[in-house]
């Protein structure tokens, strides 16, 4: 489920980064899978340009990592029951 997400954020990002590229004018006039980017863009993905191509993969690393998961359970066998820690 958290896999779920994550890969949905990622694609929204990835729609939301496209949306915002086109209406500042960044794709470059030469190659348009280049992403030229501007000042606040480059300190972010730390890079020039980018990819369209490698654009989910850039977003991904600047998502942090999902909390985890904690599930309380109860094993119960025989006439003992031991409880999660």
């Amino acid at each position: 489920m958290a896999l779920a997400k994550t890969i949905a954020l990622a694609v929204r990002g990835t729609s939301a980064a496209w949306a915002l590229w086109q209406l500042n004018k960044l794709q470059s006039s030469e190659d348009r899978n280049l992403i030229v980017l501007n000042e606040p863009l480059k300190q972010i993905f730390r890079t020039e340009t980018l990819s369209f191509a490698l654009l989910p993969q850039a977003i991904m690393t600047q998502l942090e990592p999902a909390e985890p998961i904690v599930l309380p359970y109860r094993i119960k066998y025989g006439s003992h029951v031991k409880h999660a820690q």
